[in-house]
């Protein structure tokens, strides 16, 4: 598991939360390649 995954399934098992994108982009916009991407995103949990 990693270390995202447990921080979400912990906070979902110990309340309702909410969480807030802050931020979505991929490599792709900087690099102009979209053959193969990575995806990035910033979020808050509330």
């Amino acid at each position: 598991m990693s270390p995202a995954v447990a921080i979400l399934s912990a906070l979902n098992s110990e309340r309702e939360g909410d969480v807030e994108i802050t931020k979505y982009d991929t490599s792709a916009k900087v690099s102009g390649d979209s053959s193969r991407i990575v995806g990035y995103a910033g979020a808050l949990l509330k």
